[in-house]
């Protein structure tokens, strides 16, 4: 009995995958793959449906519309771009300075920023940022947002990949430049507390460095100015 089940199930199978496969889509090479992956999904359901609840051996709509509904899913998905990120430059950071201390994280709020004119203003203003409840940080697509010296060569909204000793690569956006007064005569360090990135932070959630995520703490090796390319 459950190999004539199997065998009317995947007959019914076949039809349907041909019908899906010759079909006018925007991308048929999508749809044999996914015809093939999807078949023993519907196989083992339909199946264990049969054996458990009747002998009937009819599909019934429902089970088309599911496999439908998952085609259409799937050939979204794999049109949607693939970005890969390349890494466009690097900096060391002076930790052979006695006064360059890379491990110090300090924070500003963002709401010091005030120039309405402003790219630093606009982008720690924007829609698209919003503050980590739990942290108390300031993020732009996962990425924290910080200040740094004007010695690195970056500018706002540059993508920045903060590479640590401990080889935790914390992933950041720059949305402030540290004034030149305030660093070292490179420009890359803090005079009064040697450190390299500020994090920007929302003092409605943000009350101490203890709120800092766990990978949030180590001595600064490189900056790397990053981006993302789409490959697809």
């Amino acid at each position: 009995m459950l190999q004539l089940v199997c065998n009317s199930v995947v007959s019914h199978l076949q039809l349907l995958c041909h019908k899906s496969i010759t079909k006018p889509c925007r991308r048929q090479e999508i749809q044999r793959p996914i015809c093939r992956k999807n078949t023993d999904f519907l196989k083992k359901s339909l199946i264990l449906d049969h054996l458990d609840n009747s002998l009937d051996y009819i599909i019934p709509d429902s089970y088309y519309e599911e496999y439908e509904a998952y085609l259409e899913e799937q050939e979204y998905l794999a049109n949607l771009p693939i970005y890969e990120k390349i890494i466009i430059d690097s900096q060391l950071v002076p930790n052979w300075e006695e006064n360059c201390k890379s491990y110090n994280y300090t924070y500003m709020s963002y709401k010091a920023i005030t120039d309405k004119t402003s790219a630093q203003y606009s982008l720690v203003n924007n829609e698209e940022t919003y503050t980590d409840e739990e942290t108390g940080l300031r993020m732009v697509n996962n990425r924290f947002c910080i200040a740094i010296g004007e010695g690195y060569g970056y500018k706002v909204g540059d993508y920045i990949d903060v590479v640590l000793s401990n080889g935790n690569i914390l992933e950041c956006i720059m949305a402030e430049e540290k004034a030149n007064k305030d660093t070292d005569k490179t420009n890359k360090y803090h005079l009064s507390d040697g450190s390299v990135i500020e994090m920007l932070v929302d003092f409605n959630y943000f009350s101490s460095t203890s709120q800092y995520p766990d990978n949030l703490k180590g001595i600064i090796e490189e900056l790397r100015k990053v981006d993302y390319i789409q490959i697809n």
